[in-house]
């Protein structure tokens, strides 16, 4: 009976854990993966990250470029993306997030990320990250998901919480044009367009009862081209964590309207 006492108290109690999944989504080149991995610097552990640059459908981009008539394949619409292995993986995360550990356990570094491979393969790798001080969070880990398309209608998941990294046209324009390079023309003619036309719809966020339940009843609009990346990271980190931030909401729809407004 003593040895029985004893092996529980090293395993600890087991406990039920409730995930937050954070949707983190913008323009291309907007600041949405630095934030992401910003984020993993700041987030306690357990720690789930995935990105939807991870699932794209090479041969459903192939097939929408023959059926266009198109000179360049589009990889800026949702039919570019395999949503099927992409959902997939975050019911998987989201499960492991959810499932019952121990006290014990939670006390050790899980900082996880899911990659998406060929043919659907699935890998967990272990990522390095900072301890931190905010034991409790351990039983509510982060699944953060980022992507260019995650608010787009059909949206993929219903988060918890929703950020959008604004960015203006000619800024990602710039950064697209003097990282990753892609054609000019092909900027002008899909990334920014296809952005437009797939996030217009959040400019009427407040007002869609639908869409706020999928964003989690709130959106956090953060500007990618004026504020630091690393205080945004802790403002960001500090609301998905329930403290209070200074918004002024008035300005954050602003900010959306003025790209993405189609009048």
């Amino acid at each position: 009976m003593i040895k029985s006492n004893q092996n529980k108290q090293q395993m600890g109690t087991t406990m039920e854990r409730h995930p937050i999944v954070v949707g983190i989504s913008g323009p291309s080149r907007g600041g949405k993966t630095t934030l992401a991995n910003n984020l993993t610097e700041f987030l306690p552990d357990p720690l789930f990250l995935l990105s939807q640059d991870n699932y794209f459908s090479i041969n459903q981009i192939i097939h929408q470029q023959q059926i266009k008539g198109i000179p360049w394949q589009n990889w800026e619409e949702p039919s570019a993306v395999d949503w099927h292995a992409f959902k997939s993986d975050i019911e998987e995360v989201v499960g492991k997030a959810r499932a019952p550990v121990s006290q014990n356990e939670l006390r050790k570094s899980a900082s996880l990320s899911y990659r998406h491979h060929h043919h659907h393969h699935h890998q967990l790798e272990g990522e390095n990250s900072q301890q931190q001080e905010q034991e409790e969070f351990k039983e509510r880990p982060v699944v953060l998901i980022e992507g260019f398309l995650l608010f787009a209608e059909p949206v993929c998941w219903k988060f918890d919480k929703s950020v959008f990294v604004w960015a203006d046209e000619p800024t990602t324009k710039w950064r697209r044009l003097h990282t990753t390079r892609v054609p000019e023309k092909y900027f002008d003619t899909f990334i920014w367009p296809e952005h437009v036309r797939y996030n217009h719809h959040l400019c009427q966020w407040e007002e869609n009862q639908m869409l706020r339940e999928r964003l989690g009843d709130d959106l956090l609009v953060v500007n990618g081209v004026k504020e630091d990346p690393k205080q945004m990271a802790k403002k960001v980190m500090d609301w998905i964590t329930g403290k209070v931030i200074i918004r002024d909401k008035a300005s954050e729809l602003a900010l959306l309207k003025s790209t993405l407004s189609l009048d």
